[in-house]
């Protein structure tokens, strides 16, 4: 008789656990995952209330100065010391190029001042000899020329301040001219001098 109680007793053990495992199937409960983590079922009886927004910031606008009734626009004034400052217009690059064109060439004076010119260009380095070019008419010389083939931004830059510095100046200085102008750009450099 006990294997029969036994076998009866698990038999109705296992039809209930399978009852209540079918009962918990058809419910709406969500179960716990298997990390041990609780979900809670999501509440469908509240509804979510919206948010205000807050307006966007924006700056005022400036107001657009107008001249003043019956006034004239104002202009900046003019400054004789700033004026006296700067150099001649005449002096800019393309005015000169176009003067020493037309200025008589006096072959002495023409011929002392590029000795000085070339004695101040041996020492300036990197430059492209063979492109090196110095025209000088009565008062004025128009220096041209290139870097050397290959060399660097900062050994350009050595040249150009030589250029501007003293191993050109003294000489000139020396013969009586200054340089009163130097352009440079990716075809090479051009100065003008004149005496003074």
């Amino acid at each position: 008789m006990r294997p029969n109680i036994v076998s009866g007793l698990i038999g109705g053990a296992a039809l209930l656990a399978a009852g209540w495992l079918l009962g918990r199937l058809g419910t709406d409960t969500p179960r716990p995952p298997a990390g041990g983590v609780k979900v809670v079922a999501a509440r469908t009886d509240v509804t979510p209330t919206p948010r205000a927004i807050a307006p966007a910031i924006t700056a005022p606008a400036l107001p657009t100065p107008s001249p003043m009734p019956g006034s004239a626009p104002a202009h900046i004034r003019e400054d004789e010391a700033v004026r006296g400052a700067l150099l001649d217009p005449a002096f800019e690059p393309n005015a000169l190029y176009r003067r020493l064109r037309t200025e008589p060439v006096d072959p002495a004076a023409a011929a002392r001042m590029q000795r000085a010119i070339d004695d101040g260009l041996v020492k300036v380095p990197y430059l492209d000899r063979a492109h090196l070019r110095v025209r000088c008419a009565t008062t004025l010389c128009e220096v041209h020329g290139r870097f050397a083939t290959g060399t660097s931004t900062d050994n350009v830059n050595v040249a150009m301040q030589q250029l501007q510095g003293d191993a050109l100046r003294a000489p000139l200085g020396s013969a009586g001219l200054e340089i009163i102008t130097a352009a440079f750009g990716p075809d090479g450099f051009t100065l003008y001098t004149r005496r003074n």
